[in-house]
């Protein structure tokens, strides 16, 4: 919204909304009057604000996800994010979540974020949580005495989460915590109970997810049916490709 500016013979008073003078409504004859599409606007930059997704990742879109030359699975990849945004009013309770599991660098955060993105557009509220710096943030949190319960609970209760990397495997460290899988059964558990829409990405496989924990892979891939896609094969990573 570009400011704009109003004058009267006395005061010069600068709008960030021209069509309401910034009153959020515009009057549409002397006794109707509508409510200002800045304000759907306004809402919509809450939202990302409060989803957490940086700048730079709200640039994450389907026009940017490059499809040509890619394997037919990373093609299903893309179509199924794209139906799952389309439908996402539409879409029934019991499988409402989306999976994306495999191959590093085939574009699962890429596509989930884009999911996410036109989710917050649509007006629907997203939090985004990457999983390596969530619990890092957590622990921090912990070793300085803090309450972390209110994070666990806007994670839990969320209308969508969106799980960037879960249990992801680094270097020194390939499976997850007791606390990382603790914490991450009382999120998912609470999700999945409620059948609230949940968007996972990450590299382990299914076989991984319930080797590491049954309780919480199993519940991923029951509410995953139908939206759960599984990328295989080191020539699906396209930051080896040149």
């Amino acid at each position: 919204m570009t400011p704009s500016t109003s004058r009267n013979s006395s005061t010069k008073v600068e709008y960030k909304c021209q069509a309401c003078q910034d009153k959020g409504f515009a009057l549409l004859d002397d006794r109707t009057a509508r409510v200002c599409a800045c304000q759907e606007q306004a809402r919509i930059e809450r939202l990302f604000k409060g989803s957490r997704i940086t700048p730079a990742f709200q640039g994450k879109t389907f026009a940017s996800f490059e499809t040509d030359k890619c394997n037919p699975m990373v093609r299903k990849m893309r179509d199924v994010a794209k139906s799952y945004s389309d439908q996402f009013k539409e879409i029934d309770r019991e499988n409402n979540w989306l999976v994306f599991l495999g191959q590093p660098g085939s574009g699962k955060s890429h596509l989930t974020l884009a999911v996410a993105n036109e989710l917050i557009r649509q007006s629907i509220p997203v939090l985004y949580f990457q999983h390596v710096e969530g619990f890092k943030e957590m622990v921090g949190m912990i070793r300085r005495n803090e309450d972390i319960q209110p994070k666990i609970e806007e994670m839990k209760t969320v209308a969508v989460l969106l799980w960037d990397d879960f249990w992801k495997p680094v270097r020194d460290k390939r499976n997850p915590s007791a606390f990382e899988i603790e914490t991450s059964f009382e999120v998912i558990n609470y999700r999945y109970l409620n059948l609230l829409p949940t968007i996972i990405n990450s590299e382990r496989t299914p076989k991984e997810l319930v080797t590491i924990d049954e309780a919480t892979g199993s519940r991923i891939i029951e509410r995953g049916k139908g939206r759960l896609v599984v990328v295989e094969g080191i020539e699906n990573n396209w930051r080896l490709k040149s």
